[in-house]
């Protein structure tokens, strides 16, 4: 934050911490109030964003709601016009990937309640069914509703500069691209950013534990192969379930499991069609390039046989030779450990 301040650029939800993200200031502009039990337009974040301008100083927003045909441009000019310079950034990412993402954010927060209730087959939808959802239901709108936006942005006479950053160009770091190329006059806060990826790449960095062994978790305590009655002893079968399958299995993989349900093929050539036809648009240069339309498709067949794009069978898994003994030996561990 401080590399920001030295580079000229404010945030209005420093000083004003109504949420945890900028919702409550991009939804200010939609031609319609926006209702919602918790996120709501804060005007403060919109008077504490002219107090910015006054100083001088330049405002960095991000919000995914921008890109909503709700928002008025007009509106959204109006308000930045207090500024000499705007620039508008959209981050493109594969559509199959991003599903993917998607998928794990919404259900993300698995808790012991689950496993008290014990009443459904799954603890969440599983990837195959939400794929399917998807794209029957809205992906078609979701796609030219966020061509129109872009379309929509660079024709908007107070848009100065429109940039599109490519996740899938894997020469540079995405953060670098942003606050190097797209983020003008951000010199401090670019070579903070260069210095913060050679430190990633030389250690590990902490991830999250994939869903899929919270899937693997419930789908033997539904099976009444474990039991699990509280949150400790979920974490604690969760990570223990982990190291099974990445150090006893010798799968380094979260994604290689050898049962797995795919979706039929017509579901996945849908979803190829969509995803080459939306980086052709989007990034019509890396799409021609040897790491464009020819990686896109060898990754896309590569994920549609893992449990990336597949779901794994958890009843198959669990009851096999590999899962049913260290299952039994795991149930009685996390009983007999005194730290539960």
């Amino acid at each position: 934050m401080s590399h920001l301040a030295k580079d000229g650029y404010e945030m209005p939800w420093v000083k004003i911490r109504s949420t945890a993200n900028q919702v409550p200031l991009a939804i200010c502009f939609r031609y319609q109030p926006f209702t919602h039990p918790v996120l709501y337009c804060d005007e403060r974040l919109l008077e504490e964003g002219r107090n910015i301008a006054m100083r001088n100083n330049s405002i960095l927003i991000s919000a995914e709601d921008f890109s909503s045909h709700d928002v008025n441009l007009t509106h959204v000019e109006e308000y930045l016009h207090q500024w000499n310079h705007v620039t508008v950034v959209y981050v493109y990412r594969r559509l199959y990937t991003w599903l993917q993402s998607y998928h794990n954010q919404i259900s993300r927060y698995i808790k012991i309640d689950s496993f008290r209730a014990n009443n459904t087959d799954n603890v969440r939808m599983n990837i195959t069914d939400f794929i399917d959802q998807e794209l029957s239901r809205n992906m078609t709108q979701y796609i030219t509703g966020y061509y129109e936006s872009i379309k929509r942005y660079k024709a908007h006479g107070g848009i100065d500069k429109l940039v599109i950053l490519n996740m899938e160009d894997k020469t540079t770091d995405i953060t670098q691209q942003f606050f190097c190329h797209a983020m003008p006059h951000a010199e401090n806060t670019c070579n903070k950013a260069k210095r913060s990826v050679d430190k990633k790449r030389s250690r590990n960095d902490n991830r999250s534990m994939p869903l899929v062994y919270y899937d693997l978790a419930y789908g033997a305590h539904r099976l009444g192969m474990i039991n699990i009655t509280s949150q400790k002893q979920l974490d604690s079968a969760v990570q223990l379930i982990e190291n099974h399958q990445r150090v006893t299995l010798n799968r380094s993989s979260d994604v290689e499991f050898p049962f797995v349900v795919c979706p039929d093929r017509p579901v996945l050539d849908k979803l190829l069609e969509i995803s080459l036809g939306m980086e052709e648009w989007m990034v019509p240069e890396f799409f021609s390039s040897p790491f464009g339309e020819s990686k896109l498709r060898a990754d896309f067949e590569q994920q549609a046989k893992l449990a990336n794009l597949c779901s794994v069978d958890i009843s198959a898994t669990v009851r096999s030779n590999e899962w049913v003994n260290f299952l039994s030996s795991l149930n009685k561990n996390i009983h007999n450990s005194t730290r539960f």
